[in-house]
């Protein structure tokens, strides 16, 4: 997912189109239906769908109930949103926990000599390229073992 303004604009799209092109209840329960079940595949393997949700216990229901096309997108912007700051929490999380990991690493065995950055990468199971990368993000400096 990117910023706030592209998810906005790209469901204010979609919901726009609904409301143009359905001509049918059916039309609309189909469509609600399938984003509920997508959301679902999509966050169930990265975030508790329960806080996204709120704990709704008929979140279909719940959807099937608005009454307007501009209330489903306030929803949906809310959901996805929620979803979003999920999902970018998780990955601030696994940026820390490689560093911690690291920092860990090193101390353990600041004192062997073959402690290089490429045995700390090898300890966690990613290239170097890529962890000086998350390394720099996480403490604003370059990595580097002397």
């Amino acid at each position: 997912m990117g910023d706030r303004e592209k998810l906005e604009q790209a469901v204010s799209e979609g919901v726009k189109n609904l409301a143009e092109t359905s001509s049918s209840i059916m039309k609309y329960r189909v469509f609600v239906m399938t984003f509920i079940t997508e959301v679902f595949r999509f966050g169930s393997k990265k975030i508790n769908m329960e806080e996204v949700f709120e704990k709704q216990q008929d979140i279909y229901g719940h959807a099937m109930q608005m009454e307007s096309p501009e209330e489903l997108k306030n929803w949906i912007l809310e959901i996805a949103g929620r979803m979003q700051d999920m999902v970018l929490n998780e990955r601030d999380d696994t940026v820390k926990s490689f560093v911690e990991q690291a920092v860990e690493y090193v101390h353990e065995h600041y004192g062997e000599q073959n402690l290089s950055v490429e045995t700390v990468c090898r300890n966690l199971g990613v290239s170097n390229a890529y962890f000086s990368t998350l390394f720099k993000k996480e403490t604003g400096k370059p990595l580097s073992i002397s």
